[in-house]
């Protein structure tokens, strides 16, 4: 998903559905549905959980993030809240294999330049925290086991 260009040091940025634990969530993966849910409306119950892939750490925020993989039913009517959610990024995941989508290298983002893992897509790019969750789920399915993070 593509946030919106909010204060903050994620506005603007394109994104995996996240944020932070609150009280009522028992652990990471209460989260990571609730945020799903809150965010783009999909229903946690609508959500097959395949696993976790590993904790990682933004650069900027310093965040702490746990991804979850999974998948849900096709075609979804998601209902993204305009608040946390400019539009959404439909993106074929064999488009995601395809060599040509992915490069590493420097991304300008606001003035500050990030070396990160990029995948193109249209006109959208994908770089940073989101970058390496993606390229880590896809070291994962191609060699079995995640990349060294």
């Amino acid at each position: 998903m593509k946030r919106p260009d909010y204060p903050g040091v994620h506005g603007d940025q394109i994104s995996f559905p996240g944020g932070g634990k609150e009280k009522e969530d028992r652990d990471d993966l209460e989260t990571a549905l609730r945020e799903t849910h809150e965010e783009i409306g999909v229903k946690p119950e609508h959500v097959d959980v395949w696993g976790a892939l590993s904790t990682q750490q933004t650069v900027t925020s310093k965040y702490r993030i746990a991804p979850f993989v999974g998948s849900i039913p096709y075609p979804y009517e998601f209902r993204p809240d305009s608040r946390e959610v400019e539009r959404l990024i439909l993106i074929p995941f064999s488009r995601l294999l395809d060599p040509e989508t992915y490069t590493y290298g420097t991304y300008n983002w606001k003035g500050l330049e990030f070396e990160s893992d990029l995948y193109r897509y249209g006109n959208d790019i994908i770089w940073g925290l989101t970058a390496r969750i993606l390229n880590n789920l896809i070291t994962l399915i191609k060699t079995g086991r995640e990349q060294d993070v």
